[in-house]
């Protein structure tokens, strides 16, 4: 629940409220014929709506415009268009003033009103307000519609801070530049945002793009690319007060992020969803608003198979559901609730908007709600709670847009995470340390690993987890595993070829499609030979391009710790390199630990232990995907983190849809 202070919508192309006047002149006959031809056809197909108007008929009988609406929707205001032209036609014909080719051919080509809205434009204010102005949804509202605006930010959550300025012009390009502290760790930041629209009839198509460059991260380029298609159709419901409507909206909007080098932040998501509105009812400044939504992210079955671009699928992340109210044109009520693959959440927030003389609007919000998470997150509930306010000053030239927010909706604390770290150099001396602590159950493994045939063999070797020492045995076990193959079984080349944008090479879709037993036979193979040869020697050709690289390696140490009754899941993070992947399990009554590479981070619960990671690794994960053993792809879990940077230089498809498509109000 963040306010999104960033400009969306649609302006005025004017920059000041002045109506410029032209010379009338008398209309030809060609003129006369082909304004009636082009309506004879238009009327001719489009007769299917009930209430198309006739524009030979409004030739001769001219309606004039509802004073204050352009559109008949109540959050609308008449054009300083309109508001000059009006409607010249029969008697009126010789009044009409000499207008540009395009505004000519709009008003008389397109001007069909299905619904009583104009074919030629989206004309959904709802979906759309002023960029940086008219923040008040009422209709006393007044206009700052200049074209170039400059204001700031103050911003935060839990696990991140930012304070930035921008300035923009119009809703078409916008320059920030910043300072976002993850915890303590500062990154500085230059930001370029495009979005540019196009609208036909009740469509609209909005691109939105975002390029940051970014200091004391992974990667040093981060970019945001996402693609809106909206409908919105007004149905009359009131012929005498052309504000009361239903309003039926559609929207889908994809798209995701890249960074580089590293590809620390990589993802893609389809939201998808609908929403009815009733406005004026029972009469002007109440309107209602029903809507509901889906996410589906882009995603692997499996760890090792996210490594190969062909593997990828749409995997269903959440719905949405919500209900808002407008009340007395300058309240506004939401109340919501999610169902997600990792947290069931419900919400509730409330806006007021107002003006303050005669160049300032204000918006204040707060919210407040609750989330129970997963039990691979933890199982708690937790309590959330946001304030936000924005200010726009109206200035002669130019508008300032000023916001501040704050929203915390997850306990990032260490203070109870019961921190661990264990790092051993033990553990990476295949059995031969010296340190009898790691040898002896390393050997052990070795030895099982050497008299199994398969992965399943292997597995039943173990006894299940029952005594704290046999779990401690797995989890050594899974230590070794980790530690052995990150060292010796570590496929390089195809590593390199990922990172170098060979997406498609030969040795990427090998290593993806590595199965759980191709890796223990490399692990025995490798043991076998090991045995026989000195340290120096080289690896054979079977050996040599190793087999996994941290997906599958992680992932085979989680199947093997839930198939002894350890709940255990592989999850996508951030290192100091860039993109990686780890294993985190969570004993009954235990705590939680992850493990990378045979280090082992201990917390109160998976998101506990992850916290401690990060900072540990310096690092910031926005998106952790999450696969469970058995299962498959179980989720995407967005850290505060990640909604901080994703709110702030990039692109949160969800709410774009509910803003720009849906007409909510967040």
């Amino acid at each position: 629940m963040q306010l999104q202070y960033g400009k969306t919508g649609t302006e005025s192309s004017h920059s000041s409220g002045e109506i410029k006047k032209h010379k009338p002149k008398k209309p030809n006959f060609f003129r006369r014929a082909t304004v009636k031809l082009a309506a004879f056809t238009t009327s001719m197909l489009l007769s299917l709506s009930p209430t198309a108007t006739n524009i030979a008929k409004a030739q001769e009988a001219p309606q004039p415009p509802v004073p204050g609406q352009a559109d008949g929707n109540p959050n609308s205001q008449q054009s300083p268009e309109n508001q000059d032209n009006g409607a010249y036609s029969g008697e009126n014909a010789q009044q009409a003033p000499t207008i540009p080719p395009d505004t000519f051919f709009r008003a008389n080509f397109l001007d069909f009103q299905p619904m009583g809205q104009p074919i030629s434009s989206y004309q959904d204010t709802q979906t759309a307000p002023s960029a940086g102005s008219d923040i008040s949804e009422s209709e006393t509202r007044i206009r700052l519609d200049n074209d170039f605006s400059i204001g700031g930010s103050v911003i935060g959550n839990p696990a991140a801070n930012a304070i930035l300025v921008d300035a923009a012009y119009r809703n078409l390009v916008e320059l920030r530049a910043g300072n976002i502290w993850f915890y303590d760790m500062p990154a500085p930041f230059g930001n370029l945002r495009f979005t540019p629209q196009a609208e036909l009839w009740r469509f609209k198509l909005k691109y939105f793009g975002t390029l940051t460059g970014m200091y004391n991260m992974p990667s040093y380029i981060y970019s945001s690319h996402s693609g809106l298609l909206a409908f919105s159709y007004p149905i009359q419901l009131d012929s005498s007060d052309q504000s009361r409507q239903f309003w039926i909206r559609l929207g889908a909007v994809g798209g995701g992020a890249l960074s580089y080098p590293k590809w620390d932040d990589i993802y893609f998501n389809l939201a998808t969803g609908l929403s009815f509105q009733l406005t004026s009812y029972p009469r002007r400044g109440f309107d209602y608003l029903l809507y509901a939504m889906v996410l589906c992210n882009a995603a692997a079955e499996t760890p090792p198979q996210s490594l190969y671009i062909g593997n990828y699928g749409l995997r269903y992340q959440n719905v949405e559901f919500g209900f808002q109210a407008r009340i007395f044109d300058d309240y506004t009520l939401l109340a919501f609730g999610k169902l997600d693959m990792l947290f069931n959440e419900v919400g509730f927030r409330g806006t007021w908007s107002w003006t303050a003389g005669e160049n300032v609007q204000a918006r204040l919000w707060v919210a407040a709600g609750a989330r129970q998470w997963d039990n691979l997150l933890g199982g708690d509930w937790e309590p959330s709670v946001g304030l936000g306010a924005t200010l726009v000053y109206g200035g002669d030239n130019i508008n300032s847009s000023n916001t501040t927010s704050y929203v915390h909706d997850e306990n990032t604390s260490l203070e109870s995470a019961e921190m661990e770290l264990s790092r051993n150099t033990g553990i990476h001396g295949f059995g031969r340390s010296g340190d009898p602590r790691w040898d002896i159950p390393i050997n052990r493994a070795k030895t099982r690993i050497l008299t199994s045939d398969s992965f399943e063999d292997f597995v039943s070797t173990y006894p299940d987890a029952g005594s704290e020492a046999e779990v401690d045995d797995l989890i050594d076990a899974a230590l070794f595993f980790t530690a052995f193959l990150g060292d010796e079984a570590y496929a390089t080349d195809a590593m390199e070829a990922m990172f170098n944008l060979r997406i498609f090479d030969e040795e990427v879709q090998r290593v993806a499609n590595a199965g759980l037993n191709d890796i223990f036979l490399w692990m025995k193979t490798y043991i076998n030979w090991r045995a026989s040869h000195p340290a120096g020697d080289p690896l054979p050709d079977e050996l040599r391009g190793g087999i996994a690289v941290c997906a599958g390696i992680h992932w085979f140490a989680a199947e093997f710790l839930s198939r002894h009754g350890i709940p255990a899941v592989a999850m996508s993070v951030n290192s100091q390199g860039g993109a990686h992947v780890v294993l985190a399990a969570y004993p009954p009554g235990a705590g939680a630990f992850i493990i990378s590479y045979g280090d082992k981070y201990g917390g109160k619960n998976v998101r506990q232990a992850l916290f401690q990671y990060s900072r540990h690794e310096g690092s910031v994960t926005p998106n952790v995907q999450m696969w469970v053993p058995g299962e498959g792809y179980h989720g995407t879990y967005i850290t505060p983190e990640g909604r901080a940077l994703h709110y702030i230089i990039g692109v949160d498809n969800e709410d774009v849809l509910r803003q720009e498509a849906l007409g909510v109000t967040r």
